[in-house]
């Protein structure tokens, strides 16, 4: 009896023991994305949410969640390329991105990233009615974060522009006067200056800048598997019109807004532009 017991006993743990595996297998893959920390910054909420979505749709059991110390932009790229503690992030695409990062090539934004309202001191909305072509903007400072590839675009059309070491940075230096403007996305002036609205900046009201670009959601070079389920999701989304909808909730006020047809808009060249982005799928742009 003894032996037939520990028989028994014996088969159960084997069978205990294979099962382990499929349990573990069946839990949700981490995806970890990065926060940036800055006070009153809500510019990840729209992709944070837009991500969730696409992994739901995808299929595939993700449980993604926000990484568990904020950082900037650059420190998220690094940690992203050398397989640290994040699995995606949404960035602007370039081409040196795009070599060192896998992209998922549908613009989460929809090209809105690339068209830029100026954001600037209260005291000088006068003086910007009558900068409203690139000759003019190009004889005053802008001012971009160093490691966006927005500065290098603006320098390589002839405007002047300082590199500020952060994000946070850019305002000071906007307020104090030691730059003339801060051009913004659509999806990002609106709310930057409701932050500041107290401490006196506005967005000019009689320009835009545009050129071509877009931002995507990236994952490291050889995280094809997770590259496909997002991409999966995004498309899926894209059919039965849940991207629209999700768009729409966090973009069209700003959009209407905005005013684009009332604007003038100046024309700018993306060197940094990849030959792959989709730019022939209407689909996926808002505005040509």
């Amino acid at each position: 009896m003894r032996l037939r017991a520990w028989c028994a006993a014996a088969v159960l743990l084997l069978h205990a023991g294979a099962a382990a595996p499929a349990a573990v297998a069946a839990a949700p893959a981490r995806v970890a994305y990065p926060i940036e920390g800055s006070a009153g910054d809500v510019r990840g909420e729209y992709p944070e949410q837009l991500l969730r979505r696409a992994l739901a749709y995808s299929g595939a059991k993700y449980a993604a969640r926000p990484a568990r110390m904020p950082m900037q932009q650059r420190r998220a790229l690094l940690e992203l390329e050398h397989g640290g503690a994040i699995d995606v992030v949404w960035t602007m695409t370039s081409r040196e991105r795009e070599q060192k990062l896998l992209p998922i090539r549908i613009p989460i934004d929809k090209g809105l990233i690339g068209w830029r309202l100026l954001l600037i001191r209260d005291a000088d909305l006068a003086r910007f009615e009558s900068h409203r072509d690139g000759a003019a903007l190009k004889r005053l400072l802008a001012v971009q974060v160093r490691d966006w590839p927005d500065l290098a675009i603006l320098r390589a059309n002839g405007f002047q522009a300082y590199g500020s070491a952060s994000y946070d940075s850019t305002f000071p230096m906007l307020l104090s006067g030691r730059v003339d403007y801060f051009p913004r996305s659509i999806g990002e002036v609106w709310r930057e200056a409701a932050r500041f609205e107290g401490e006196g900046l506005s967005v000019a009201p009689s320009v835009v800048l545009h050129y071509p670009s877009a931002i995507y959601f990236f994952v490291h070079k050889d995280n094809h598997a997770l590259a496909r389920d997002v991409e999966r999701g995004l498309e899926a989304m894209l059919a039965d019109g849940a991207f629209d909808r999700l768009f729409k909730q966090f973009h069209d006020a700003e959009l209407a807004r905005s005013a684009l047809r009332s604007r003038r808009v100046v024309e700018l060249d993306n060197p940094l532009l990849p030959e792959q982005t989709p730019l022939t799928r209407k689909k996926l742009w808002l505005l040509d």
